[in-house]
Parts: C-alpha cells; structure tokens; sequence
C-alpha cells in the first residue's frame, strides 16, 4: 500500500473535491439580523460596564500608592523589598493591573497606609441605555461603513462606549446624528483614526 500524496497545482493532477473556504467573518455577520447582533451583544455591553467599574476601582488604588511611594521617596524596588516581591509586581499594582487583595494590602502596610473596600450593592444597567449604547453604535457603523462587530470594538478600544455611559443623559436628548459626531471625536481624542 502506498502513501497517497495530496494532488499538486503542479503535476496536473485535480482534488477530488474543490477545498471551500469558510466565508469572510464580516460576510457571515451581514447575514445576521439587526436585532440579533444587538441582543446578542447586550450581555457584553453590561459585562463591559461592570469590567470598566471595577478596573478603574483598581487603577484609582494604584495611583494613590503610587503617590504615597512618591512622597515617601521609595523606589519599586525598595517596596519590593519590603514585602518580599519583585519590582514588577508592586508596578502591576500601581497601574491597577494586580487583582491580588494580599499584595495590595502588604504594599498598603509598607507604605503606612490603610487601604479600605467598600462593597456596594451592583448598580444593574438600566435597559435604556444599553438600547441607546447599541442604537448608537448600529448608527456609527452606518456612517463610517464598518460592520456593527467592527464599530463595537472601535468605540470600545478608543473609550466611545465608556464616554456615552457617562454622559448618557446628555447625549441621549441629541439626535443621533449628533451622536456620531461626538462619538467620532471623543475616539478621535483617545486615538481612533476614523474622521
């Protein structure tokens, strides 16, 4: 028995069975409708605003180490030192990156801090923001031709997102043409090269 080699453009030989290709990821989208890309992506956007809630919890801890280290005059290493880690994970906490309550509060100690948790009941995301959020992204897909996946995760990496949940209650009185203007600047602001 012989081993069978798979046809070569080459040698004139033709596969028994043409490969296919699995379609474009954006050409798979437009066969979805509207309404199942935004419900789809509702749990996303809430997972986003809890995410972003706790993260910036994080980094406001961070920075208020940082300044304490500062104005103690230590160094990262020197802190490091102190407690029995590296240089690099007394950084990860400074830029909120360390979830680590342990490393935190030894951190807090060498610094003769005290650092305090608070756990507040979580706020759910009131319904009509999110169909604002996704109103206003369908909106921006349209105007800058992007697929609604493509224009989700613009106006979420150049912080659109997190500007229209802050300032929901002025921007949802606007049109949304008005909408999409803010949104293309605020993004343009934080980096987005969409004019």
């Amino acid at each position: 028995m012989g081993v069978r080699r798979s046809p070569s453009p080459f040698d004139g030989t033709q596969p028994t069975q043409p490969s296919v290709a699995p379609p474009p990821r954006f050409a798979r989208e437009k066969n979805k409708t509207i309404e199942h890309l935004v419900y789809s992506n509702v749990s996303q956007i809430r997972n986003f605003y809890y995410i972003c809630t706790m993260n910036t919890n994080f980094k406001k801890i961070g920075e208020l180490l940082y300044l304490r280290r500062k104005s103690k005059g230590l160094t990262q290493d020197e802190v490091g030192a102190m407690i029995g880690v590296q240089k690099a994970m007394v950084s990860k906490v400074e830029n909120g990156l360390c979830v680590n309550f342990n490393t935190i509060s030894r951190i807090a100690d060498a610094l003769e801090v005290e650092p305090v948790v608070e756990l507040k009941p979580i706020k759910k995301a009131d319904k009509n923001v999110i169909d604002y959020i996704m109103t206003a992204i369908i909106e921006f897909s349209k105007r800058h031709r992007l697929t609604i996946r493509e224009a989700s995760n613009y106006l979420n990496r150049f912080k659109g997102i997190a500007f229209l949940t802050e300032f929901y209650d002025v921007e949802h009185t606007l049109s949304f043409n008005d909408c999409v203007d803010d949104l293309t600047v605020v993004c343009q602001n934080n980096g987005g090269a969409i004019k």
